[in-house]
C-alpha cells in the first residue's frame, strides 16, 4: 500500500470481519514502522445475508444467514448473470442499503432492484434529453443535494431517493433532470443512460414472445415448475422476463 499511496491512506475499505485480524494487523505493522496513523478513514461494510422463507418455522417467518464460502452458500455474480440479471441490478441493490447496515439478499429483493433500475432508465429515456457533456457550470440544487448525501457517510440510499425525486419533479426541465442523473452516475455507476436493455416485447422474435406468454400463463396458474422451465428456455434464447403485478417486461439477458 505504501508503495502506491505513501505512509498514509485516506480511505481503507473492507468487511467488518476483517477488523479483528487483518486491519488491526495492518495498523500495528504500519504505525510501528512510521509513527503516524496509517489510515484516515475506515469504511467497514456489514455482512451480506441471505433471506429465505422457512415454512417449517411458521407462516411468514424469515431466516437470515451470512453469505460466504465457509457457509457453503456463496452466490457469484455469474450466477445472477446466468439467471438473466445484469450486474448493474445487483449494484443497485447494494446501493439501496447503507454500507454499515446488513444487506439482505433474496430473489425478490434482486427483482425489485432490477425493476427500479429499469424504471430510472425509462424515466430518462422518456425525457428525450441526452446526457450532458462535462462543463464548468455551477452545480444545480439537485446536484448539490446528491453530493451532500454521498458526503454524509456515503449515504447511497439517500442519494438514490434524491435522484428519484428529481426525475419526478415536474418543475425541473428535461435537461436539468438529465444533468442530475449524469452527475449521480459519476458516483453510482449504474449505467443510467444505457437504454439498450429497455427493449419491448414488440421488438423481440415471435418465438420469444410466445415463450414469454406461456411462462406468464404458467405463473398465473401457479405452475411454477413449468414457469421455471420456460424461464430457462427464454434465457437460452438470450432474454429474461421481469415480472410485474400486472404483467412483465422482456429484456435481453446478460
Amino acid at each position: 500500500a505504501m508503495k502506491y499511496l505513501g505512509e498514509q491512506a485516506d480511505i481503507h475499505c473492507g468487511g467488518i470481519d476483517h477488523i479483528p485480524v487483518h486491519h488491526t494487523n495492518e495498523i500495528a505493522q504500519s504505525e510501528c514502522a512510521t509513527g503516524q496513523p496509517f489510515v484516515r478513514y475506515w469504511l467497514h461494510g456489514e455482512h451480506l445475508v441471505l433471506t429465505k422463507e422457512d415454512g417449517a418455522a411458521g407462516a411468514g417467518e424469515q431466516h437470515f444467514k451470512r453469505m460466504g464460502k465457509s457457509e457453503g452458500n456463496l452466490i457469484t455474480l455469474q450466477t445472477l448473470i446466468d439467471a438473466g440479471y445484469e450486474p448493474m441490478a445487483y449494484r443497485y441493490l447494494c446501493l439501496t442499503s447503507h454500507y454499515r447496515s446488513y444487506l439482505n439478499f433474496s430473489e425478490a429483493a434482486l427483482k425489485g432492484a432490477d425493476s427500479a433500475l429499469m424504471g430510472l432508465r425509462k424515466l430518462l429515456r422518456d425525457l428525450g434529453a441526452a446526457p450532458p457533456t462535462a462543463s464548468a457550470a455551477a452545480m444545480s440544487p439537485v446536484q448539490t443535494q446528491l453530493l451532500s448525501d454521498l458526503c454524509d457517510d456515503l449515504n447511497t440510499p439517500k442519494a438514490l431517493g434524491t435522484l428519484w425525486m428529481a426525475l419526478r419533479d415536474e418543475t425541473l426541465t428535461p435537461q436539468d433532470k438529465a444533468a442530475a442523473a449524469a452527475f449521480a452516475d459519476q458516483a453510482l455507476s449504474l449505467g443510467l443512460f444505457d437504454f439498450a436493455r429497455l427493449e419491448t416485447t414488440q421488438e423481440v422474435p415471435a418465438r420469444v414472445k410466445t415463450l414469454a406468454e406461456q411462462r406468464w400463463a404458467a405463473r398465473q396458474a401457479k405452475n411454477f415448475a413449468e414457469s421455471d422451465r420456460l424461464r430457462d428456455e427464454l434465457a437460452r434464447q438470450g432474454y429474461a422476463m421481469r415480472d410485474r403485478k400486472d404483467g412483465y417486461d422482456l429484456v435481453r439477458a446478460g
